[in-house]
C-alpha cells in the first residue's frame, strides 16, 4: 500500500510590468558597474597626475630658491608609490584584452573548463571585479605615497 499522492500544482502567471522592469534595471546594473569604475579611474588619475605636481610646486615655492630637497627613502618611495598607483589606474582603463569572452554563450551556472571562455555576462562581472581591486590597490598606494611625502617633509 503505497500513498500515491499527486505532486502539488503550482500556479504561475507571468510576470507583471514591475517585474520586467525591476529584471530590466537590474541587468542594466551588472553592465554599468564597469563603465562607473571607468569613470572613477578617470577621476583617480587625473588626481595622480596632480598631486606630485602640486607636491613640488608647494616645495619650490615654500622653499624659494634652495628648491633642493635632500633624496631620502620616504621621498623615493612617494614617488615610487604615486607611480605604481598611476600604473594600477591605467591598467584599470587600459584592460588589453585580458578575459577570452565567447561572444556566442550569454550565461551560464559554472565554468567545467576555464580554457573555453567566459559568457558574456562573466565578462561584465569579472571585469568589474577586477577594475574594483586594481582602484583600490592604486588608492591605497596613492595614499600611502601621500603620507610618505609628508614624511619625507619633516624627516630629513
Amino acid at each position: 500500500m503505497t500513498d500515491q499522492t499527486p505532486p502539488p500544482i503550482i500556479q504561475t502567471r507571468p510576470p507583471s510590468e514591475t517585474d520586467k522592469y525591476l529584471q530590466q534595471k537590474f541587468v542594466e546594473e551588472i553592465v554599468q558597474q564597469a563603465n562607473r569604475l571607468d569613470e572613477l579611474a578617470k577621476q583617480l588619475f587625473t588626481l595622480e597626475l596632480a598631486v606630485p605636481s602640486v607636491y613640488v610646486t608647494v616645495l619650490q615655492l615654500v622653499q624659494g630658491e634652495k628648491a633642493s630637497l635632500g633624496l631620502n627613502a620616504y621621498l623615493i618611495s612617494a614617488f615610487t608609490l604615486w607611480f605604481l598607483a598611476l600604473l594600477l589606474t591605467f591598467f584599470t582603463l587600459f584592460p588589453n584584452n585580458r578575459y577570452k569572452v565567447r561572444r556566442n554563450l550569454i550565461r551560464r551556472e559554472t565554468s567545467n573548463n576555464p580554457t573555453e571562455g567566459i559568457s558574456i555576462e562573466e565578462f561584465f562581472q569579472k571585469s568589474a571585479r577586477d577594475k574594483y581591486w586594481e582602484l583600490v590597490a592604486g588608492s591605497v598606494c596613492f595614499f600611502l605615497g601621500l603620507a610618505c611625502a609628508g614624511l619625507s617633509i619633516f624627516i630629513r
